[in-house]
C-alpha cells in the first residue's frame, strides 16, 4: 500500500468488479477499501495460461505441492487462510538450527561473562526498531526515539543493557545515542543473545518467537502505528500499545518474580508450538525435499 501506484489495485471500475463476480478470491478489504492482488488483466493472463494462484493473498496459496511452515502456529494461520492441510509440512526454520546450540548452559554464562552481567544483574537485550530506516519516522524523530529507548532501558536499576542492530544500520550512526547511557551495541548475533537474556524486547520481529521457544520473557513495542496482531496472547509476551508504559512494564517482567514465573511457564508449555529449537530444522526440510523428489522419480 505504500507503492506510489497503488491506486492502480483498487476496486473502482464496473469491469474490475464484474471479474471480481467470477473470481472473488482475487481482492482483499483493507481499511474499507478493496484491493485486487495484481491488476485484472494480468490476472486474466495469468488464470488463462493456468498460472494465476487460486488463493494469491495467502503464502502456499498457489499450486506448489508442499509448502513448509516454521512453526505449528504458522501451520494454524495457514489453515485459516485456506490452505489446504496436506500440503503443510511443519520443519521448523533452518536459521534457528544455530540458536540451538547457543541454548546450552555453558553459552548463557560465556555470552553474560563477556557483557559484564555480574551474580543478580539482569540482562536486557533489545533490537532496536528500524523506524528511520524503513521510512516510518524522519532520521531526527528516530534519533528522539532511540535516545528515549536507551534511557528507559538503563533507568532500570540492576540491569544491562545490550542493543542488537540489524545488519543494515550502522553502528558507528547509533553509538553515539546509545554509549551515553551506559547501554552496549551487540557484537553478536541475536540468536546468540536471546538464550542469554532476561528480557527479550523488539517490535514485531520473527526473533520474538525464538524468544518464546528460549524460554525468555518478551515485550514488543506496538506503538509505531503497525498494526499488527501477531503476537497477541503469545505465550510470556506482553505487547505494549501505549510508548508511557514501557519502564513499568520492563520494571514488572525483571523484578517481579511471579509474574516471570508465569511467563516462562507460559513458554515452557507452548513454546515448541511457535518455535522448534531442537537443531533438526534444516533435516526436517531436506528430508521434505527429498520425499519430493522420490515421489516425482516413482512418478516417472
Amino acid at each position: 500500500m505504500r507503492r506510489p501506484d497503488a491506486h492502480r489495485f483498487v476496486v473502482r471500475t464496473l469491469w474490475q468488479k464484474l471479474v471480481l463476480l467470477f473470481f472473488p478470491q482475487w481482492q482483499r478489504t483493507q481499511g474499507g477499501t478493496r484491493y485486487l492482488f495484481h491488476s485484472v488483466q494480468d490476472s486474466l493472463v495469468a488464470h488463462v495460461l493456468g498460472m494465476m494462484s487460486p488463493n494469491p493473498w495467502v503464502v502456499g496459496g498457489g499450486n506448489t505441492t508442499r509448502i513448509a511452515a516454521e512453526s505449528e502456529h504458522i501451520a494454524g494461520i495457514m489453515r485459516e487462510r485456506g490452505v489446504p492441510s496436506l500440503k503443510i509440512v511443519v520443519t521448523g526454520k533452518p536459521t534457528t538450527d544455530a540458536l540451538s546450540v547457543a541454548l546450552q548452559p555453558s553459552h548463557r554464562a560465556a555470552i553474560r561473562t563477556e557483557y559484564g552481567v555480574r551474580e543478580g544483574q539482569h540482562l536486557l537485550v533489545c533490537a532496536l526498531p528500524q523506524l528511520a530506516e524503513h521510512d516510518l519516522l524522519p532520521w531526527d524523530a528516530h534519533w528522539e526515539e532511540m535516545d528515549f529507548l536507551v534511557r528507559t532501558f538503563s533507568s532500570v536499576p540492576n540491569t544491562v543493557v545490550v542493543l542488537s542492530l540489524h545488519p543494515k544500520s550502522d553502528p558507528d550512526a547509533y553509538r553515539s545515542h546509545v554509549e551515553q547511557y551506559g547501554a552496549r551495541i551487540a557484537s553478536h548475533r541475536v540468536f546468540e543473545l536471546i538464550p542469554a537474556c532476561d528480557l527479550y524486547v523488539a517490535t514485531h520481529s520473527s526473533t520474538v518467537t525464538q524468544a518464546i521457544g528460549a524460554h525468555i520473557p518478551a515485550i514488543v513495542m506496538e506503538y509505531y502505528g503497525l498494526d499488527f496482531h501477531f503476537y497477541e496472547g503469545a505465550p510470556g509476551v506482553r505487547v505494549l500499545t501505549e510508548k508511557s508504559d514501557l519502564q513499568s512494564a520492563i520494571h514488572t517482567m525483571l523484578t517481579d518474580a511471579s509474574v516471570r514465573e508465569e511467563c516462562i511457564q507460559q513458554q515452557q508449555n507452548e513454546g515448541d508450538a511457535w518455535a522448534l529449537l531442537d537443531g533438526h530444522c534444516t533435516k526436517r526440510l531436506t528430508d521434505a525435499v527429498l520425499h519430493l523428489q522420490k515421489d516425482a522419480q516413482q512418478a516417472f
